[in-house]
């Protein structure tokens, strides 16, 4: 799979990867929208309603109403299951204590913080963090709202441990030595 799918553990990435083979077809290496729908529904680590609405809009954008005629390339299949994934750990970080004070500190309690703010702060931090590649969910929003914010960061998970990304785990282990 691609390097794109920050979202992902490596095991989860082997899951699906394995996944996609076991239901391509020898001959076109594509699945069926259908195929696609069981892979992830049958990955229990997302939840039941985030797929079900992804899997919505995917197929509207599909323009298809038939599962079985809609062909799933291994290149579209990577871009839904990042999609899925980001919006798996959006729902997720919407509801984390830890993100949204993040968020509140960083946004000095207003309703949103500009892109650049959070620049200046990976920059005085010195953050290992590739700049692009931390803002691609989010693409080109200079204004971040919470709701965006949370695109940002791998969610905790469901173990309820506090498993930040290295720019918030950064952050925090330098604001707590104060």
């Amino acid at each position: 799979m691609q390097g794109s799918l920050t979202h992902l553990s490596h095991a989860d990435f082997k899951y699906f990867e394995n996944a996609f083979k076991d239901y391509s077809n020898a001959q076109s290496k594509d699945i069926t929208f259908r195929n696609l729908r069981e892979i992830i529904i049958s990955f229990k680590k997302f939840g039941k309603n985030i797929v079900q609405t992804c899997l919505e809009k995917i197929i509207k954008r599909l323009a298809s109403q038939n599962e079985d005629e809609v062909y799933v390339g291994y290149r579209d299949y990577c871009e839904y299951l990042q999609f899925i994934a980001l919006e798996h750990d959006k729902y997720l970080n919407e509801r984390d204590p830890e993100i949204k004070y993040l968020f509140e500190l960083l946004s000095l309690g207003e309703s949103s913080i500009y892109k650049k703010k959070i620049v200046e702060v990976i920059k005085d931090f010195e953050l290992p963090i590739n700049i692009d590649e931390f803002f691609a969910p989010i693409g080109k929003k200079e204004e971040i709202f919470f709701e965006d914010f949370c695109y940002l960061f791998k969610s905790t998970g469901e173990s309820g441990e506090i498993l930040m990304n290295t720019f918030a785990s950064s952050f925090y282990k330098i604001n707590t030595n104060e």
